[in-house]
């Protein structure tokens, strides 16, 4: 399940900045199944990346699969994304104030039965402000052998292409990377893009290099790919993974202004791809490098190199 709301309600207080919301999803016959999103700072549009896997039980034709949606503000002082890590240790969660929720109980089974050709469900929060879209595949039953799978990875650019010079030309910009998966829907002729991961924001680099990170294959990519000798037609090949670098710029709280991004360049690749890809020199080694371009109408432009560093299954 994929998550993303437009428009919520800002309540973080005067002078303080933006929300920053997460969202807290509950099957509604099986409170102990709840899964919750990761916060994204100082935003009102949130698009956010976490697994939301449920298991649903055994049911007849007529039951409905309904679940909870409740969106809270993350309450706390970060001062930049790389404070995620530390301070989701000692968070409380249990004092963070509740944004909003969904009107009713929300029922995706419409959801499952059409599949990745859906164009997802939108609901209003109860507050009148703001929505929130629901995005719901159901995972091929022989792909849940993977589920225990994950690819530890790691990603730098270099040469970078600068979009962000500023007034005297000294500014550089502040890049993130985004994966996503590459929902294709044949029969509605435009693919769906959906965010699985997002990594920190490196402040002021053109070759910069992420930390290592792990992410669930079945998160990532369905399963799909991983098996070379599959008979599903909808796996005769792999999953699209679309990475995306961006230029993030840090909210400012006087003039309330949002953090914002702006898409430096991106590369279409796949899980078979990506680990085919890793650099056989170290740090500096270009040879297996996957090349960022940025579309602007008819134009495409190189706009720096995505080394693979580490890209390795357990």
């Amino acid at each position: 399940m994929h998550l993303e709301a437009k428009g919520l309600k800002n309540i973080a207080g005067i002078f303080k900045g933006y929300s920053d919301p997460y969202a807290v999803v509950k099957l509604a016959s099986d409170d102990s199944q709840a899964c919750r999103t990761e916060y994204i700072k100082n935003c009102l549009s949130p698009n956010w990346c976490s697994k939301l896997n449920f298991t649903c039980p055994e049911m007849d034709e007529d039951d409905e699969i309904n679940i909870e949606i409740s969106i809270y503000d993350h309450n706390g002082n970060h001062k930049s994304s790389s404070d995620k890590a530390t301070d989701e240790k000692e968070h409380n969660y249990d004092n963070d104030p509740l944004m909003t929720t969904t009107e009713t109980l929300v029922d995706i089974k419409p959801l499952l039965e059409e599949g990745i050709e859906s164009e997802g469900m939108t609901v209003i929060c109860t507050d009148g402000i703001g929505t929130v879209t629901i995005h719901a595949t159901q995972i091929p039953p022989h792909n849940l052998q993977h589920e225990h799978t994950k690819l530890t990875f790691q990603l730098r650019c270099i040469k970078l292409l600068n979009v962000e010079k500023g007034t005297m030309g000294l500014d550089r910009t502040d890049p993130f990377f985004e994966i996503a998966k590459k929902y294709k829907r044949p029969t509605k002729g435009r693919p769906r893009l959906q965010p699985v991961y997002r990594s920190e924001v490196i402040g002021d680099h053109l070759n910069p290099c992420w930390d290592r990170d792990i992410i669930d294959i079945l998160h990532l990519c369905d399963g799909i790919g991983l098996d070379n000798n599959n008979n599903d037609d909808n796996d005769d090949e792999d999953m699209t993974l679309v990475i995306t670098v961006f230029d993030g710029t840090e909210p400012d709280t006087f003039l309330s202004q949002p953090f914002t991004r702006t898409e430096v360049g991106r590369v279409e690749t796949s899980l078979r791809a990506l680990m085919e890809s890793v650099t056989p020199g170290g740090n500096g080694d270009t040879t297996n490098a996957l090349r960022l371009k940025r579309h602007k109408g008819d134009r495409t432009k190189e706009v720096g190199l995505l080394v693979v560093l580490k890209a390795e299954l357990s």
